[in-house]
């Protein structure tokens, strides 16, 4: 199940089109600029999660305060229930170089090739991105609607 939550929320990441911008979530030590998922199509309001596919995310944000370390974190709504699945390679210092001053715009990005032969269930949900400080406090948090096809 873990694994199809995991291959969900990179694959959730497209770009098709022009889709609005992605719903920001509650941030409280920064907040997004921009952010945009490359690898998917956007289709009916939501990304289009296929096998077969590099999914990823690029978010710009500000940090409203000094940051020394911070780590990308997925969550996936299934049920009302927001439920945290880690990503490999999480460390955000790996990305960007550590501490981050206040202010930005800082880049973080994030492609994951998933398997090929990982089958998926048809299903939508929502995916929450968010950059977490040494605190575990939401530097950048955007809200990805997906379906898994």
């Amino acid at each position: 199940m873990f694994r199809f939550v995991f291959a969900a929320i990179f694959f959730t990441l497209a770009l098709g089109g022009r889709p609005p911008p992605l719903k920001e979530c509650r941030s409280t030590v920064g907040h997004v600029v921009n952010a945009t998922v490359t690898g998917c199509q956007f289709r009916n309001e939501k990304y289009i999660l296929t096998d077969r596919a590099n999914a990823g995310i690029k978010i710009y944000f500000v940090a409203n305060k000094q940051v020394l370390n911070f780590k990308a974190v997925a969550k996936v709504n299934i049920g009302g229930v927001l439920v945290p699945y880690p990503i490999p390679n999480s460390d955000g210092c790996s990305n960007l170089k550590c501490p981050l001053q206040k202010g930005g715009p800082y880049f973080y990005q994030y492609t994951l090739a998933l398997p090929k032969d990982l089958r998926l269930p048809k299903i939508q949900i929502n995916v929450h991105m968010e950059l977490q400080d040494q605190n575990n406090d939401a530097i950048a948090c955007v809200i990805i609607p997906v379906q898994i096809h």
